[in-house]
C-alpha cells in the first residue's frame, strides 16, 4: 500500500515517465518543458562623452544611462516562439533613478530562409503595450511593429553586410500626442576577425512622423554612426564596446559617447 501511494504521488508530481523524454534506448521521445523556456538579457550602456571619459554625462550633456531588456520566451509551437519583454532604464549618477518602459509581447519565427546569398532571420511581430505614465499622458494605447534581420556574406571573405530593421505604428486614443509611426534601419559592415571576435561599423537611423505635423513631413529621430567590437566572451555572454557619434547633434555640441552592449542568455 505504501509503495502504491508513493507511485501515485510521483505520478501527480511529475507526470508519466515519458514526459521526461526517457525511453529504454536512451533517446529523447519528447522534449522537456524546461527545454522550451528561455531567459535572456540585453543591456545598452550609453556612457560618458568621448571627449571627457571621466565625466558623469554622455555627449550633449545627457545623463549616463543603462537600458535594460529582459526577455522570457517559450517555444509555444513548431517554428514559433512567444516572448514577454519587460524593459527599464537606469541613470546611476545625479541621483540614481529607475524608469519603467512599456513592455513588449512578441511572436518570433525561429527559422531563417535565404534568397540566393541573402539570408533572413529574426522575423518578429510584436506589440508594445502602453503601461507607463508617460504613455498614458500621451494617450498611447499600443504600438504594433514588425522586425526583420538580413545578412549577406561577401564571397569567401571574412566580411559580411547586415541589417536590422523594423516598422512601428503608434495607436492613440483621441487627441493623443507624440509619434504615430517610425521606421528603423541599422545597416552594418562586419569583419569576422576570430571565431569569437568581430569588428563592425554600424549606422542607426530612425525616421518617422509626429502627430499634429503636416502629413508628409518626416523627422529624423536618431542618426548615429557606431564603430564597435563584438566579443563573445563566453558561450552565453557577448560584450560589445562602441563609440557612438550622433550625426544630428546641434552644431558645436559634443557628438561622441562611449558605450557598451551586454547580451546574455541565462537559460
Amino acid at each position: 500500500m505504501i509503495k502504491y501511494v508513493r507511485m501515485l504521488s510521483a505520478f501527480f508530481l511529475f507526470g508519466p515517465v515519458e514526459s521526461f523524454g526517457a525511453v529504454a534506448d536512451g533517446t529523447s521521445k519528447q522534449s522537456k518543458f524546461t527545454d522550451k523556456v528561455h531567459l535572456s538579457y540585453y543591456g545598452d550602456l550609453v556612457g560618458p562623452s568621448f571627449a571627457d571619459p571621466i565625466s558623469s554625462n554622455s555627449a550633449g550633456g545627457s545623463k549616463i544611462s543603462l537600458y535594460n531588456s529582459v526577455t522570457a520566451s517559450v517555444d509555444a509551437f513548431e517554428k514559433f516562439t512567444f516572448k514577454v519583454n519587460p524593459r527599464f532604464s537606469l541613470t546611476p549618477f545625479h541621483g540614481a533613478e529607475t524608469t519603467l518602459l512599456d513592455p513588449r509581447l512578441k511572436l518570433s519565427y525561429t527559422e531563417g530562409w535565404s534568397i540566393g546569398d541573402l539570408n533572413f532571420s529574426g522575423t518578429t511581430l510584436a506589440f508594445q503595450i502602453a503601461a507607463t505614465n508617460g504613455s498614458h499622458e500621451n494617450r498611447h494605447l499600443v504600438a504594433p511593429y514588425f522586425s526583420q534581420n538580413m545578412s549577406l556574406n561577401l564571397g569567401k571573405s571574412r566580411f559580411s553586410l547586415q541589417n536590422s530593421s523594423y516598422v512601428r505604428a503608434y495607436i492613440h486614443a483621441n487627441s493623443g500626442t507624440g509619434r504615430d509611426y517610425e521606421v528603423y534601419f541599422n545597416p552594418a559592415i562586419v569583419y569576422q576577425a576570430t571565431p569569437s571576435l568581430k569588428a563592425a561599423l554600424t549606422y542607426e537611423y530612425v525616421i518617422g512622423h509626429e502627430m499634429g505635423l503636416d502629413e508628409y513631413k518626416l523627422q529624423s529621430f536618431t542618426s548615429a554612426i557606431k564603430p564597435m567590437a563584438k566579443w563573445q566572451a563566453m558561450e552565453n555572454l557577448a560584450v560589445n564596446p562602441y563609440v557612438m557619434v550622433n550625426t544630428i547633434a546641434p552644431e558645436g555640441a559634443d557628438k561622441a559617447s562611449l558605450g557598451m552592449e551586454l547580451v546574455g542568455t541565462l537559460f
